[in-house]
């Protein structure tokens, strides 16, 4: 009997559906990667009849961990064998293996902060590097002044004003300025909203930094290059150009997709799920933020990641040079397994 004809098409279907919509999906995924042998599975001793419903609410999210421990399917279950067979691939809603996804046409500039505005703070408020990245940038700013590109709801700006230092903060998303203005200490930051790559403000500063990957939140390399060049133009003689992002790693994405689970709380959970185009070193991505009260939110997002040589390169082409480079706030060293980088540039 194959595993296919034991879970029978309709409950297969039923069952997938039930599982995206629980976010098991992505502990399923994580199960399947770890168990390449349900590629070819001995005789189901347990099979799944056909009309057989498997119901999974998304108050039950235990039930993720159960999966994610591999406790729902182990190699007696044929639902595993049947979606890595892909018998029933031209059906299959959930994207794991679907390449018909419309791009983002009505994604602009502005649209991660205009839905993330509200979440932000609830998102990053336990951030762990928060301190070691403000002590680390007051560092570097000497007497200042101090711009920071993609400035969001102040983070990193409000601390940073609070020890003296003049701050002047960027950002295309008018809501992520407003729950800036409305915080403590909002007034001490000098806010403009604009396209960070253009960065069209006065003056010169002694820092200039972009934190937390929003430098790949500029979807080209010619704007990002854009960026480099204005940045260039904007630092005192002696001033530092600040980069936090991740380091690329293609092989996360599987068939050039992901599903993950980002956060969980008592009353929460949060989603990523991501395509990748390797070609375009491009990211599009929906972050799905499910709980009580505010239901089910979307919140979409357009990444072009970048090398850090290929980051270097910009620098140079912008008139600046690596200074230093290291793989955390906490001047870690940057090795080859290092997830993440915080490179320092300075006029070369």
């Amino acid at each position: 009997m194959s595993a296919a004809a034991a879970v029978g098409s309709d409950t297969l279907l039923r069952l997938l559906s039930e599982l995206f919509d629980s976010a098991a999906a992505y502990a399923l995924s994580r199960l399947l990667e770890r168990r390449p042998d349900l590629d070819k599975p001995s005789e189901p001793r347990v099979v799944v009849p056909v009309g057989e419903e498997l119901r999974v609410s998304l108050d039950r999210l235990a039930y993720v961990a159960w999966l994610e421990q591999g406790l729902a399917l182990a190699s007696d279950v044929p639902v595993a064998a049947a979606l890595r067979a892909g018998g029933f691939g031209s059906r299959w809603r959930l994207g794991w293996r679907t390449t018909d996804n419309r791009p983002m046409d009505r994604y602009g500039a502005e649209t991660y902060g205009e839905r993330v505005a509200d979440l932000y703070d609830d998102w990053y408020q336990d951030h762990p590097d928060t301190q070691a990245t403000v002590e680390r940038l007051a560092e570097l700013a000497g007497q200042g002044p101090v711009l920071e590109l993609g400035v969001g709801t102040g983070r990193l700006a409000l601390p940073l004003a609070e020890r003296g230092l003049q701050v002047h903060g960027i950002d295309v998303s008018p809501a992520m300025l407003e729950r800036l203005r409305a915080k403590p200490g909002g007034e001490r930051v000098q806010l403009s909203v604009g396209d960070m790559a253009e960065v069209a403000v006065e003056g010169s500063y002694g820092l200039v930094f972009v934190a937390a990957n929003t430098l790949f939140l500029l979807p080209s390399q010619e704007q990002q290059l854009r960026c480099f060049a204005n940045v260039a133009a904007r630092l005192s003689p002696d001033g530092v150009f600040v980069v936090e992002v991740f380091v690329p790693d293609p092989a996360r994405y599987r068939d050039d997709q992901q599903l993950g689970v980002t956060r969980v709380t008592v009353d929460s959970v949060l989603l990523t799920a991501s395509r990748h185009d390797p070609v375009r070193q491009r990211l599009e991505a929906q972050q799905i933020q499910l709980g009580p009260g505010a239901g089910l939110r979307l919140i979409p997002g357009v990444l072009r990641y970048a090398w850090p040589s290929e980051l270097d390169l910009m620098a140079r082409l912008a008139g600046l040079r690596l200074r230093e480079r290291w793989g955390g706030w906490r001047r870690e060293p940057f090795t080859a397994t290092s997830t993440m980088h915080v490179s320092v540039y300075q006029h070369g």
